[in-house]
């Protein structure tokens, strides 16, 4: 998952001092989501004001996080050789992330617009690598699918990840996800399970039989019980 935002911080923000326009008193609810920073880059700026707000957004996050950041020094001393050169690739930051054990890990790039530094931030999920389930559902279904992920963890130990569906035709992202498991599940509310025929027309011939429908047509909308107990009835559980 790709999350990405922007921070407009004052020019020539010292070291340590709050970014003008931004509230002393951060979100109530802090994080409880193992994170790790991993560098900003600089996009046509002094490489000094960058590491100065780089220091300012971590100093931030580790007050907000339940769990504390690793530091520069962790994080370099059990990442490659190879992985030192990432420079904000999907693939290369999920590598780090499992290496230092986190759930997100944070990049970003810093330019200037007129008098201010605008900082764009990329949060990449890390695939724990525990789980050999995929679910992928689009739409409405989205909110039944949480709830569902949380209820087979807590009641049937069963991790799963997640690919939501946004855009048809469908992107190389799909193809990876379905390859990264044993089984996928296809929830929709749809009869004829036409989400799940296009992925099958759609995939390596190799990978079809790592489909399975979860096809939600009684009518109501689709709840997290029902698609919890149709997972593990396939699961044979």
């Amino acid at each position: 998952m790709l999350v990405a935002a922007s921070v407009i911080a004052a020019h020539a923000v010292p070291a340590y001092a709050q970014p003008a326009g931004v509230p002393a008193a951060g979100p109530e609810e802090a994080l409880d989501k193992k994170i790790a920073v991993w560098r900003f880059d600089a996009l046509g700026i002094d490489a000094e004001i960058v590491q100065k707000l780089e220091t300012l957004f971590r100093l931030e996050l580790d007050r907000l996080d339940k769990v504390p950041l690793p530091s520069r020094r962790d994080i370099e001393s059990k990442i490659t050789a190879a992985e030192q050169n990432c420079t904000g690739e999907e693939k290369c930051l999920q590598a780090i992330g499992k290496r230092l054990n986190v759930d997100y890990v944070v990049s970003g790039t810093v330019g200037s617009l007129g008098d201010n530094y605008v900082l764009n931030i990329k949060a990449v999920e890390v695939s724990t690598g525990k789980s050999k389930i995929g679910i992928i559902a689009y739409g409405t279904s989205h909110w039944a699918i949480i709830e569902a992920r949380d209820q087979l963890r807590k009641e049937y130990n069963l991790e799963t990840d997640y690919l939501r569906l946004k855009a048809y035709p469908f992107t190389r992202e799909v193809q990876e996800f379905v390859e990264k498991h044993d089984r996928v599940y296809v929830v929709e509310q749809n009869r004829d399970a036409q989400m799940a025929s296009l992925l099958k027309l759609d995939l390596d011939s190799g990978l079809i039989p790592r489909l399975r429908s979860v096809a939600h047509i009684h009518g109501l909308p689709m709840d997290a019980r029902s698609v919890t107990d149709e997972i593990m009835t396939m699961e044979g559980k």
